[in-house]
């Protein structure tokens, strides 16, 4: 109860203090005497308060968008879209933040005003990157490219260059990919930014790895290295020679991928690097595993999962709630409702108290200070609500995936040690059982699938039983490979999941496109979304 009463006076204090703050620089404003002169000073102040508190942004971007509006001062209406586009991006509401920016850009356009304009496609550009509209992203950028060009900005060109190539990267074009961040080598070498010139090789590695093109990707491997030698930025150098262990690996090299590995693993232990660390042991155990040492496998597969349980323990003691939100979404969805006409009521009894409390001064300040708290709670529960909403698909995924993925290797190693067992002595044998043991005490493959289609059809309504009926020839094979599409996986990570290779996923595919009765130009992934479109079934309480 104490805790209670002392969080809610933090609260009114912190309100308190930033409504203060918000009025005293209202108040400076009030000293100017030019509009257009007060509508850039407010601009200056939202962009100064961004990261720090994107809500003051919102007010006055909001301010100076009134003004700007009410004195036709055009340029003054586009920045002030341009702020507001910047608070709501700060605050995750992407939506809103790119409806600002491509209102700020059509002025921008018609002013002809080409730096704005090259700003705002940036962050528009950035925007679409992260709803995963990738082509979009991609369109923004090449514009970007045509504008900076033109005005000769360098350093423009150099980040736009590799936010390019990584778009094309995230949608698997890596032939653009690549052509786009060697345009961009040039650029940052002539800045002198070693840590972006590391960045750079290293995202041009990874491209050359993705296609298989591995004595390619370590080339480019060792220039980043050198790079971050240089400057001694220990985390990406972790990256680097892990990306060097995958490279090597590949090709064959175990003496090089363990050596590697190994360094990666001082470097990422001495810095806390906890999710480098868990893809360098599972990294070691697919080495031991290549060595055919099991035993060794199987303990840093075990590392690995317990610092994948130990980073997202949090999210697992977590995942009850997250289901609960999900049941009671629709309910959570109309108390938001609830909560908005609140507020105006709220903000109604606010201005009637202002004009019957005269008198009674000390009160009216209470119950001001009471519904501002109010007005900013209602801001505080929408914004968490539909974050929590935006987050949970991804969390659900990857909790029901991690478990399918580690049932896929113990398989493999319980398979092979079937196969060894045929070629042993009996001392050996009786290891190896013990071994089997171990790994038949947590191969749990078709109960953590169960789990998966149970929690996928939680979010997705009884996705399968209709997808059934209306296509009975359909298979469970094919069952499971709508479901990965419907998560919009790539045809590595499906091949992983299946336990196929990407070929196979590709001819699975084509037949699935087929008994679903797709015509060529149909996207299949399209198709699912659609076909699941209005079925989700989320309820926040």
């Amino acid at each position: 109860m104490k805790k209670s009463l002392l969080a809610f006076l933090l609260i009114i204090v912190l309100s308190s203090s930033t409504f203060a703050q918000i009025d005293s620089l209202i108040s400076i404003s009030d000293t100017i005497q030019s509009s257009t002169e007060k509508v850039d000073w407010m601009l200056g102040v939202g962009y100064d308060y961004y990261t720090i508190d994107p809500d003051i942004t919102e007010k006055f971007g909001t301010l100076a968008l009134n003004l700007a509006s009410s004195e036709e001062y055009e340029l003054g209406i586009a920045r002030s879209h341009h702020i507001l586009g910047i608070a709501y991006w700060t605050k995750g509401l992407l939506e809103k933040g790119l409806k600002e920016n491509l209102a700020a850009q059509k002025i921008y356009e018609k002013l002809g005003e080409d730096r704005w304009l090259r700003i705002i496609k940036m962050n528009s550009a950035n925007i679409y990157g992260n709803l995963d509209q990738h082509d979009k992203a991609i369109e923004m950028l090449k514009s970007v490219i045509e504008l900076a060009t033109i005005e000769q900005d360098s350093q423009l060109l150099a980040w736009t260059y590799n936010n390019i190539g990584t778009e094309y990267r995230k949608l698997g074009d890596f032939d653009s990919a690549l052509i786009y961040l060697k345009k961009d080598l040039p650029y940052v070498e002539a800045l002198m930014d070693t840590v972006g010139v590391a960045l750079v090789n290293n995202n041009i590695a990874v491209a050359h790895n993705s296609k298989g093109q591995y004595d390619e990707a370590i080339k480019y491997l060792i220039v980043a290295r050198n790079y971050l030698k240089l400057k001694e930025s220990k985390k990406r150098l972790a990256e680097v020679y892990t990306n060097f262990a995958s490279n090597y690996a590949e090709v064959g090299d175990l003496k090089k991928d363990k050596l590697y590995l190994d360094s990666a693993l001082i470097l990422a232990t001495e810095i806390n690097a906890k999710e480098i660390e868990q893809e360098i042991y599972l990294g070691l155990s697919d080495y031991y595993y290549r060595i055919k040492d099991y035993k060794n496998s199987l303990d840093y597969y075990e590392k690995n999962v317990q610092i994948k349980d130990s980073t997202s323990s949090a999210a697992v003691q977590k995942e009850t709630e997250i289901l609960q939100l999900q049941y009671e979404d629709e309910k959570k969805a109309k108390q938001l409702v609830v909560l908005e006409k609140q507020q105006a009521k709220d903000q109604f009894d606010f201005w009637l108290v202002i004009v019957i409390s005269g008198a009674a001064l000390i009160l009216a300040a209470l119950l001001i200070y009471t519904l501002r708290l109010r007005v900013r709670n209602v801001r505080m529960r929408e914004k968490e609500l539909q974050s929590q909403i935006e987050q949970k698909n991804k969390e659900l995924t990857s909790y029901a995936l991690n478990f399918i993925q580690k049932n896929e290797l113990l398989n493999e190693l319980t398979d092979k040690i079937a196969e060894l067992k045929k070629q042993s002595d009996s001392k050996s044998i009786k290891e190896l059982n013990q071994m089997n043991g171990i790994i038949n005490s947590s191969f749990r493959m078709d109960h953590d699938w169960d789990n998966f289609k149970l929690m996928f059809e939680e979010l997705h309504g009884d996705f399968f039983n209709r997808l059934k009926n209306r296509y009975p020839e359909l298979g469970n094979a094919e069952l499971k490979l709508c479901a990965l599409l419907r998560l919009n996986m790539n045809l590595k990570e499906s091949s992983r999941i299946l336990g196929i290779s990407s070929d196979s996923v590709k001819t699975a595919r084509y037949r699935l496109r087929k008994k679903l009765g797709l015509a060529t130009e149909d996207n299949l992934v399209d198709f699912l979304i659609k076909f699941d479109s209005g079925n989700q079934h989320l309820a926040i309480a």
